[in-house]
Parts: structure tokens; C-alpha cells; sequence
């Protein structure tokens, strides 16, 4: 018997502006690309070429080869090809790797490695921003959660008959990660083989727990996050606003269909590919009919989220009484979580076949005023801690010229020191007033007025500011050490909201102030550092 499919859920739309901002908000994504893995790859082959017949004398030490450096080379090269959180932390990383290590054959192999690893992660980390500001702006327009389609039809989610099992990937990881962490302990000369060779295992382990993972919301939840969009084929898989052209570039999974009262699946994409994020689909011969003009659309989850997003297209018309959606049949397709921005908002409008509806719901009642912290010890000792770590590798190198006895420590030396207090020892707190945030050095405060938006990834809070940058707090060293009651994705949301409607604004004022003495250690700490450096140097040259 015929059985009409439900309604599709109402969700906000996506409009004309709101794409345009979070394609505006996606900076530097021309160059967030796979092709970055090309700079590593020549800078191996650099130091590989300079390195020949530049060994430090005297100095067999696994450590003070070329080695290290080509290992980390090789490493950084994966993981731009896996594509990983965290992935500008590779650069970061690889800069100091490049001053410090001796086994760097000579200074234009250093600069080149320091320049080419800073722009590396200036790219990375302008486009890791771009991203997470693009996310929150649709975290606010899509709201609250929106039942999935076989909720709706009181039915289990027809994903839980497909399980993702990647087996496969779990047994070659472990296969050669086991190998890869024992075989330099025997033999040092096999580090870099040993880097490629654990890197790739790594990888491995990495997306079978990541294709579980973005597979687990549309089996364990009722329903996600959503909003309304036009689908259409326009040289491939493509979502937009009601109003203008399509803005995101989607890589199909796999489909399911509702007919006859029940889901069942078509097409399902093979479980092993689930964690390729750029991959090329099969097109409209695997996935039915949907080509020609754009359909309106449900979006589940939306871009660059934390698991796969579901687009889920309405009944279509029947051709034989022109009725529109009575064939009774849904459309129901896997996306996996990331998008390519699809290029600039077409000229033309394109008709909107249906009202975009109304906009996301908003809290009716004023967020808390609260105050989140590290916890104390630890934001008084990080300072001290790390700048006698600083002076410690100082001593042990015991260098005597200019640049790498003194300008090079005390330039990479107070970076350092600066980025450790402001991850380990920051407080921040809400209020009536705005946001306020004391970390490495200084505290920094920004009415609401001048708020324009506020962004959560990984555990991380940026609030950004009217002509002043950002504020950032938080991260995964977080939840580590359990700040009481910090949840970034919920502040972000709930400073979002405030701060676009005044009546949303915490009404108390914040309990004492912030930064006291952190600050008073930190700036004490950077000083003795550098005051220590300078005198340990004109000691190393005899000049006390």
C-alpha cells in the first residue's frame, strides 16, 4: 500500500548573507590544499642533497645527524596528506626542530628549513581560523537540534545496519607502527625509514577511528543540527543558499531511500574510503536522480563539523499527475564532513521553489556570568618552569656567535616561553561588561560592543574583536587538567547570542579581578630568561 513520506523538518535557511560570510570567513582556503605537501618534500630533498658530506665531525651520535631533521620532514609530509587537527602544529614544531638540531648541514639549509616551516604555519594556521570562524557563524544559524528523517517517521536509523568496520585499517596500522618504534633502537640509520614507514601506521589507526567517528551521530542521536539549502549538480555535488549560487562543494558517501513506508539502502560507498575527505565521487549514476534544477534540501550537521553531514532531498514530483511530491520517496545521502568552498555567488538568483522559513531559535533567558581558569598552581609555576628549561638548553649549547649564541635564543627562547604561559596559565571570565583574558603576559578586555563574533575548535575559544584580533583561551590542555565548568563550544554559542541581542548579556559583574600575580611571575620569568641569556653569552665569549 502507498505510504506518503513525512515532511521534511523545519530548520532555518541558509541565506544569501550567511553563505556569503562563511565564504568570506574561510580565509587563505585556496591554499588549504594537499598540494602543501610539496614544501616538505623539497625541503627533504634539500637537506638529503646538503647534507652529503656534511656530517658533524667527531659527533656519531644518532642525534646530531640529518637524520632527525629528514624523519620530521617525512612525518609533516603525512600528515598533510592525512589532514589532522592540530595540523599547524607540524610547522610550528618543525621551526625549532631546524635552529636546534646539529644535524642541519649548514646555515642556508637553517634558514631555508625556519622560513619555509613559518610560512607553512602561517598558511595553516590563517586557514585553521578561517575555518573555525565559518563554523561557528553556521553553528548560529543552524540552532537547535532538528529530528532526523526516520525519527520523524518513528522509525531506527537505517544507518545502523551498515556499520563502519575498518578492520583492515587497524590490523595494517598496528602491523607497521610495531616495527617502525623498535627498528631505530636497534639501528639508529633506519630513523627515517622507521618515520615513513610508523607515520603511515599512524594514519591508518587515525582514520579507522575517525570513520567511526563521524558515522556515530547518525546512528546513536535522534536527530543534529540543521539547515534548509538548494542542492544541485553543477559539475559535481554542490549546496547553496535559497538566494544565489552554490557555495559548497560536497563529497557523496552513500545513499538511502525512503519508500513504501520504510528506509532501505542503495549504493553504499565503501567503508574504507569514509575517512578521504577529498575524494571523487561516483556522480549522478551512483546516486539517482540529481541533476537538473536545484531541489530544496535538509543539511544535517553542515561543513567542517565533527561528523558526516546528511542531505536529505524531498519527495520528488510524479510525472504521471504533475502533483508535486507524491511519489513518496525520500533521498537520504551520506556526506562526508568537510567542504571545498564552490567559488563566488553566482550573478543571477535563482527562484526559491519553496519560503526559506523562519530564522534559528534563539535562548530567552540571559547567559551566567562566569570565571574559567587553569588551575592555580600550575599558572604560577609554567612561567618559572619554562624559563629554566629555556636557560638549560641554553647552557647545554653553548653557542658563541651573534645570531645563534644570542639573538636566535632570545628571539625563539621568549616566543616559546610566551606561548607556554598563555596555554597553561590563562583566566577568563563573562560578564556584563564583555569578555575579559588574562593569559602570557597581559590582560585583554572587549565590551560587548565591540564582539563581532565567537568560534570553538577543539576545546579552543577565540572571541573576536572589532578591529583588535581575537581572544583566545582554552584548548585540549583543558580538559586535560578539568577546568570546572568550561565548555567552549557553549560559551561560544552563548557569547554569540549575546552578542547580538543585548538581552541576552550576563547582568552580574565579575568577582575580583584577573591575572593577579600570574602576570607579576610571567613577566619576571621572561626577564630573568632574558637577562640570563645576554650574560651567559658574554660569559661564553669572555666577556665577564
Amino acid at each position: 500500500m502507498f505510504q506518503p513520506a513525512p515532511p521534511l523538518p523545519t530548520a532555518a535557511p541558509l541565506t544569501a548573507e550567511a553563505a556569503e560570510r562563511w565564504h568570506a570567513a574561510r580565509a587563505a582556503h585556496r591554499w588549504d590544499s594537499r598540494w602543501l605537501v610539496l614544501l616538505p618534500v623539497a625541503l627533504f630533498v634539500l637537506v638529503a642533497a646538503r647534507a652529503d658530506g656534511h656530517d658533524v665531525a667527531g659527533a656519531p651520535r644518532w642525534y646530531e645527524s640529518a637524520d632527525v631533521v629528514l624523519a620530521a620532514l617525512v612525518a609533516q609530509a603525512l600528515a598533510l596528506l592525512a589532514r589532522p587537527r592540530g595540523l599547524p602544529l607540524t610547522a610550528l614544531a618543525l621551526i625549532p626542530v631546524g635552529w636546534y638540531v646539529p644535524g642541519v648541514p649548514d646555515e642556508l639549509t637553517r634558514w631555508a628549513l625556519t622560513l619555509a616551516q613559518t610560512a607553512l604555519a602561517a598558511v595553516l594556521i590563517t586557514a585553521a581560523l578561517g575555518r573555525q570562524r565559518a563554523r561557528q557563524q553556521l553553528t548560529d544559524l543552524m540552532g537547535p537540534e532538528v529530528p532526523y528523517p526516520w525519527t520523524a517517521a518513528g522509525q531506527p536509523s537505517p544507518f545502523a545496519e551498515h556499520p563502519v568496520r575498518p578492520v583492515g585499517r587497524r590490523v595494517v596500522g598496528l602491523v607497521l607502527l610495531g616495527p617502525a618504534v623498535t627498528a631505530p633502537l636497534f639501528d639508529p640509520s633506519l630513523l627515517v625509514t622507521a618515520a615513513g614507514v610508523g607515520g603511515t601506521g599512524v594514519i591508518l589507526l587515525a582514520s579507522a577511528a575517525k570513520a567511526v567517528r563521524v558515522r556515530h551521530s547518525l546512528t546513536e542521536r535522534p536527530g543534529a543540527p540543521a539547515v534548509r539549502v538548494l542542492f544541485q549538480f553543477d559539475g559535481g555535488p554542490k549546496a547553496g543558499p535559497f538566494f544565489g549560487g552554490p557555495r559548497w562543494e560536497l563529497t557523496l558517501r552513500e545513499q538511502h531511500t525512503w519508500a513504501d513506508g520504510r528506509w532501505g539502502g542503495e549504493d553504499v560507498a565503501d567503508d574504507e574510503d569514509d575517512e578521504d575527505d577529498e575524494g571523487e565521487t561516483d556522480g549522478e549514476e551512483a546516486y539517482g536522480p540529481v541533476a537538473g534544477p536545484p531541489l530544496p534540501a535538509l543539511l544535517y550537521q553542515g561543513p567542517d563539523g565533527p561528523y558526516a553531514q546528511l542531505l536529505v532531498l524531498p519527495p520528488e514530483d510524479d510525472p504521471g499527475t504533475g502533483n508535486p511530491g507524491t511519489t513518496g520517496t525520500w533521498t537520504a545521502v551520506v556526506c562526508a564532513p568537510e567542504v571545498r568552498p564552490a567559488g563566488p555567488v553566482a550573478a543571477g538568483d535563482p527562484a526559491a521553489p519553496a519560503d526559506p522559513g523562519a530564522p534559528a531559535e534563539t535562548p530567552t533567558v540571559p547567559m551566567a556570568a562566569g570565571v574559567w581558569e587553569m588551575p592555580r598552581p600550575l599558572r604560577l609555576l609554567c612561567g618559572p618552569a619554562a624559563a629554566v628549561l629555556l636557560a638549560v638548553l641554553g647552557v647545554l649549547r653553548a653557542e658563541s656567535g651573534w645570531w645563534s649564541g644570542l639573538l636566535q635564543p632570545l628571539l625563539i627562547g621568549g616566543i616559546a616561553l610566551v606561548g607556554v604561559v598563555s596555554r597553561l596559565g590563562w583566566q577568563a571570565a563573562v560578564d556584563r561588561d564583555g569578555v575579559t583574558v588574562s593569559a602570557g603576559l597581559a590582560r585583554r578586555r572587549a565590551g560587548w560592543e565591540e564582539i563581532t563574533a565567537a568560534t570553538a575548535e577543539g576545546g579552543r575559544l577565540s572571541v573576536t574583536v572589532r578591529d583588535a584580533g581575537a581572544l583566545e583561551f582554552g584548548g585540549r590542555v583543558a580538559s586535560w587538567f578539568g577546568v570546572q565548568g568550561f565548555d567552549a563550544a557553549a560559551l561560544a554559542a552563548g557569547v554569540g547570542h549575546a552578542t547580538r541581542h543585548p538581552e541576552l548579556r550576563p547582568r552580574e559583574s565579575r568577582p575580583g579581578p584577573l591575572g593577579h600575580p600570574d602576570l607579576l611571575v610571567n613577566r619576571i620569568s621572561l626577564t630573568a630568561y632574558l637577562v640570563f641569556t645576554v650574560l651567559h653569552f658574554l660569559a661564553v665569549r669572555g666577556g665577564l
